[in-house]
């Protein structure tokens, strides 16, 4: 500061400092593996430390591989929706092909007994069933829509999900088949296959450690305070900030520099 004050025994003062300090916790928040968890402590604030016991790199690491657990199992959910989206499609064409065999079936029966009205009639064909069966060929013929727009809803969901567009002029239809042999499970296999490759167990034990990992550092802050605290301070003053004039008592810089 080179304001001349009344207390100033110079018109110009310029007052510098650097300083060092060193502290090393002997008791609470102290050791390695307690600024791993928790990072450095402030000594500063209690509040905060305490609350503060997951800044460390350990518990970030674990919070990376949380994430990557997270990503992992969106992926694998974005592949069983895909499959089964592939077998519902794969359903609804059987089912459109079984409706439509089932159309066509109606229309022919309902022609030939029409062709027989029409030729005169049989000794076991009436009207009647002549109605029975159109009304037969038009119920098919309703399902068959129902079925196809049922396909066709399914395909769109399908294509949003690959992400092909919508008006391309193409088909989309399962070209595999289900497997129809009979499955019979290993459950002993299953559980010890699933323990180790279930990405909601995996996530789930990296969280509980980093719980542990937390609890640690937060029974470390329940200890006394007891740190080691060491500083070192150089102090500069001067009647200009650097450089050397006549009849001055020295400048800043050159007492900083001094020290060193």
């Amino acid at each position: 500061n080179n304001v001349p004050l009344t207390t100033n025994l110079f018109p110009s003062v310029y007052t510098g400092s650097v300083s060092l300090g060193y502290r090393r916790p002997l008791w609470a928040a102290s050791g390695v593996e307690f600024s791993q968890i928790a990072g450095p402590p402030n000594p500063n604030s209690a509040f905060q430390s305490i609350t503060g016991v997951s800044q460390g790199v350990a518990i970030a690491r674990i919070n990376q591989d949380i994430t990557l657990a997270d990503f992992e199992a969106n992926v694998q959910s974005l592949l069983v929706d895909v499959e089964r989206l592939y077998w519902q499609l794969h359903l609804a064409y059987r089912v459109y092909d079984s409706v439509v065999v089932a159309r066509n079936s109606a229309l022919r029966s309902w022609r030939e007994v029409k062709a027989i009205l029409d030729a005169g009639g049989g000794r076991n064909i009436k009207p009647a069933d002549e109605a029975q069966a159109r009304d037969q060929y038009y119920e098919t013929k309703s399902k068959t829509e129902s079925a196809l727009r049922t396909l066709s809803a399914n395909e769109l969901q399908f294509r949003r999900w690959l992400g092909p567009p919508v008006d391309d002029g193409q088909v989309i239809r399962p070209s595999d088949e289900p497997v129809t042999s009979k499955y019979i499970p290993d459950w002993t296999s299953c559980i010890s296959e699933g323990l180790v490759h279930r990405v909601e167990l995996r996530r789930q034990k990296w969280s509980i450690k980093s719980l542990e990992l937390q609890k640690k550092a937060a029974d470390s802050l329940t200890h006394p305070r007891l740190d080691f605290v060491s500083s070192y301070r150089v102090n500069g003053f001067g009647d200009h900030l650097g450089g050397s004039q006549d009849n001055d008592v020295g400048n800043t810089a050159q007492g900083l520099n001094s020290a060193y």
